[in-house]
């Protein structure tokens, strides 16, 4: 009889200890995803064409997602051709999910070939960039 207890509660014990380390490594994975996650993030960009002739007027559409603490500070997004950055946008209206988007018109460059590069930051803070 007392073997028999001693055992049940040998399993009970090894039920709960089993139970703690678990909701432990539960608590480590989320804690790490959650360091993982980008605070500022370009969700998308869309171009309204790929190819563009001499001049022609290209719109850029971007959706940014920011973190709920970064949303009142002065986020930035800055576009280049190449090498040279052809203008600024400041973002300052989310919505309640955290995105906010944009819309930049730019022409091409003569030469008719470019790379596009948008760079989402906060100005005047060293945090790390979100670039497509």
């Amino acid at each position: 009889m007392h073997s028999l207890i001693r055992s049940n509660i040998a399993r009970i014990i090894n039920i709960m200890a089993w139970a703690l380390l678990m909701s432990t490594l539960i608590l480590t994975e989320s804690t790490v995803y959650a360091a993982d996650k980008k605070q500022l993030k370009i969700e998308q960009l869309s171009l309204n064409r790929s190819v563009a002739y001499f001049g022609e007027e290209i719109s850029a559409r971007v959706t940014v997602n920011a973190q709920a603490a970064l949303r009142k500070k002065t986020l930035r997004l800055r576009y280049y051709l190449d090498e040279k950055q052809i203008g600024t946008q400041t973002l300052t209206e989310f919505d309640p999910a955290g995105n906010a988007h944009s819309v930049f018109n730019f022409s091409d460059a003569e030469e008719g070939r470019f790379v596009f590069r948008v760079v989402l930051d906060i100005e005047g803070e060293k945090i790390q960039a979100d670039e497509v």
